[in-house]
């Protein structure tokens, strides 16, 4: 195919005429983009994971056997390994704090979300308008708003009903479930598409 943006003048064996004709039947775009093959791509919206635990009663736990280890480690450093009537040495807060990481870590699930479809977002959008101008983040939307975010965005065997995420936010606090609201806002604002499969 002769260049469209070639000068006529300076092609040989052209003339304006039938460089004329092509620039008709074919534009610049179906030289760059098959506008077909694009669309029936396998292409999914972006997705991502949220971690939450589903012991979060551990986590106060690991705080304080590392406080307890760390004055443990002065107390020792100190006073050689001797110890007062009562105080655990620094290995033995150690055992219990990796058993404790342990079972913390085991109690972690991923959670997927996934970018609402285009149309079903600015929907979600224009329904909160003011509650989404009022907060300005999702840590401070209103409990059912961002229960019906997540509700949508959430990957499940089954579709998430908005009374399920209000009874996760009751059985793990808001702190956990906040951080799914986080990802399903993150993915719905600021990710485009993912890789394709």
């Amino acid at each position: 195919m002769t260049d469209p943006f070639t000068n006529p003048d300076e092609t040989s064996g052209s003339d304006p005429e039938s460089l004329a004709a092509q620039a008709v039947n074919s534009s610049i775009v179906d030289t760059l983009l098959d506008l077909d093959a694009l669309l029936s791509a396998d292409v999914r919206r972006a997705e991502g994971i949220a971690y939450i635990y589903t012991r979060p009663d551990l986590e106060a736990r690991l705080d304080a056997l590392a406080t307890e280890y760390e004055d443990a480690i002065e107390r020792e450093s100190l006073a050689g390994k001797d110890k007062a009537v009562g105080e655990r040495t620094a290995a033995t807060v150690h055992a219990e704090r990796e058993k404790v990481r342990g079972e913390y870590t085991a109690s972690r699930v991923p959670i997927r979300v996934l970018q609402l479809p285009s149309d079903d977002w600015d929907d979600f959008q224009h329904r909160h308008k003011a509650a989404l101008q009022d907060a300005g983040d999702v840590f401070h939307l209103p409990a059912q708003v961002a229960n019906e975010l997540i509700a949508a965005s959430m990957v499940a065997a089954q579709p998430v009903t908005v009374a399920q995420v209000a009874a996760m936010r009751t059985k793990f606090g808001w702190p956990q479930v906040s951080v799914i609201a986080a990802r399903a806002w993150e993915v719905n604002r600021h990710s485009g598409v993912s890789v394709p499969k």
